[in-house]
């Protein structure tokens, strides 16, 4: 920005035609200045980003054709630059200016709504409640508040009943430019919700009767043009302040319908009407967890079985008795199970396992005669899985890796022994 200021500034302030006319689209203008894909005017109708809104974007119709306005900045000194995407225009010719009303409109409402939902949350939450930052956008709108918890369910739907009453009540804006000081004692510091604007002058927008903000931003007339303001989700995005991510009006109905979708698939999932599927939900969760019970009860079983067919045909590597598993189907529940039953024992003994069938895994644990036999689970881990394209670790008693290939018993076998030996030799 600061290349364009230095290029521009020899021009005049451009003429903010926006905020006479919010509601207009065409506009004609004459072009002071291009560089590159940047045009001046002298006035335009077309809003810059700012206030953490979205500028607006449309087309610009010249002798050479027509360009797409795809980005709106103010520079300092007042000067307004419109990037543009095609041929730009000659400097000194008149041109057209068409603004694309629809995307403005949907900003305007998220952005009358951001100030809606502050006062809200103010009345809803506690006057601790401060704006910590926003941004609108045509699909959905953004708030930051400060807040010492995370919003519950009953939170955010008060907030959403109390906006949509402001809404329904079809409270007409009133906005005007005022001496900062007027405005101060009038208002109090509560203006600056969204920022401090370093000016004499200030414009105010306000909501009577609800909220009132120092705001350059372009605003619906009437709170019931917003339309209804639902509540998307919310988030923590640091310590004492939630994110509200809203929409408004026609930009609130896809997110709506997308709820509706899935509502209806639920039921048509779960062969119960609307109002049954909380209860049909939670009958399906308790025998879920009745199952998983039933299979961590089996999977232990099925366990401490296999642990009783290892321990009789050991592999004797020196003095320790090694035990090598690999349960591509099962995971590392089951060979922890296993471990528990073979190491409990004073004689040294190292289980060497392989579990997984998407993600396979290597575990490797060793008892206390093991270690003091000189088996280092963790060394022994990233030998093994070296081998096998991957990479392991570890410490003593546990080493932990994976592979990066399939393997067979058979290979894991030999490579353990083979590993164990090394490091048992190296001592």
């Amino acid at each position: 920005m600061k290349v364009l200021e230095e290029t521009f500034k020899s021009l005049p302030a451009t003429e903010q035609t926006y905020y006479e006319k919010p509601f207009e689209s065409r506009f004609t203008a004459k072009v002071l200045g291009v560089r590159g894909e940047y045009v001046v005017l002298d006035k335009t109708l077309f809003y810059p980003e700012g206030g953490g809104a979205v500028s607006d974007t449309g087309r610009i119709r010249h002798s050479r054709g027509e360009c797409r306005v795809v980005d709106v900045q103010l520079l300092g000194g007042g000067i307004i630059v419109h990037r543009v995407d095609g041929p730009p225009p000659e400097v000194g010719e008149v041109v057209e200016g068409f603004v694309d009303l629809e995307r403005r409109y949907a900003v305007m409402r998220h952005h009358t709504a951001t100030h809606i939902l502050i006062g809200a949350a103010r009345r809803v939450l506690g006057r601790h409640a401060w704006q910590a930052g926003a941004r609108k956008e045509p699909s959905h709108g953004r708030l930051d508040i400060s807040h010492h918890k995370r919003l519950s369910l009953e939170d955010i739907r008060r907030l959403e009943d109390e906006a949509n009453r402001i809404v329904g009540m079809r409270i007409p804006l009133k906005i005007m430019w005022m001496d900062r000081n007027e405005a101060e004692r009038r208002y109090g510091f509560s203006l600056y919700q969204g920022g401090e604007i370093p000016s004499a002058k200030i414009r105010v927008v306000e909501i009577p009767g609800w909220d009132a903000e120092a705001c350059c931003g372009l605003h619906v007339e009437n709170t019931e043009d917003v339309g209804f303001i639902k509540i998307l989700k919310t988030e923590r995005i640091q310590e004492g302040v939630e994110r509200l991510i809203f929409a408004a009006g026609p930009a609130a109905l896809p997110y709506i319908q997308a709820d509706w979708r899935l509502i209806r698939s639920f039921t048509e999932k779960l062969g119960a009407p609307r109002e049954a599927i909380e209860k049909r939900l939670d009958e399906i969760l308790a025998e879920v967890r009745e199952l998983r019970k039933t299979v961590r009860r089996l999977t232990s079983l099925a366990a401490k079985a296999k642990a009783m067919e290892l321990r009789s045909s050991p592999i004797q590597v020196q003095r320790i008795k090694l035990y090598v598993v690999h349960e591509p189907e099962h995971d590392r529940e089951y060979v922890l199970t296993i471990a528990d039953e073979l190491l409990k024992v004073d004689e040294p003994s190292c289980l060497i396992a392989s579990y997984g069938e998407k993600r396979r895994s290597l575990l490797i644990l060793a008892n206390r005669g093991a270690r003091e036999g000189g088996v280092h689970a963790g060394r022994l881990a990233a030998a093994i899985a070296s081998n096998f394209m991957g990479k392991g670790g570890g410490n003593e008693r546990l080493g932990q890796g994976g592979f990066g290939r399939k393997i067979t018993y058979d290979e894991l076998r030999d490579v353990a022994v083979d590993e164990l030996e090394k490091l048992l030799g190296s001592r």
